[in-house]
């Protein structure tokens, strides 16, 4: 069962946008426009063949370091799930990851279908 079973297009809509601006930004207010913009940018960043998250797409000066929090902030909350590139597949695989080369997913896929329509 996802949410298009229980709920109709106008009514997830309401329900996406309740989600993104309450849940997520009410609890990192000094960080909330950063937040929101890699929040926002998900479905565009997943549309696109890239290998990896472009922070160029929010912003031309935007760094990594800069927005690292944010991408962690939404990591810990469940809220987006990063997949980092690993430069040998072998065991344990944090060993030879590469944290600045990751793509992000929405941890939800009812709120992901939901911000695309």
């Amino acid at each position: 069962m996802t949410l298009s079973d229980i709920f109709t297009e106008d009514e997830m809509t309401p329900i996406f946008k309740q989600y993104s601006n309450r849940r997520i930004i009410a609890l990192f207010e000094n960080k909330k426009v950063k937040i929101k913009a890699i929040f926002d940018s998900i479905p565009a960043q997943l549309n696109e063949k890239n290998r990896r998250f472009k922070l160029n797409s929010i912003n031309a000066s935007a760094r990594h370091i800069r927005y690292e929090d944010s991408f962690n902030w939404l990591a810990d909350a469940g809220v987006a799930l990063p997949c980092y590139n690993v430069t040998e597949p072998q065991a344990p695989l944090q060993l030879s990851e590469k944290r600045n080369l990751f793509k992000l997913y929405m941890n939800d896929v009812g709120l992901l279908c939901a911000s695309c329509m």
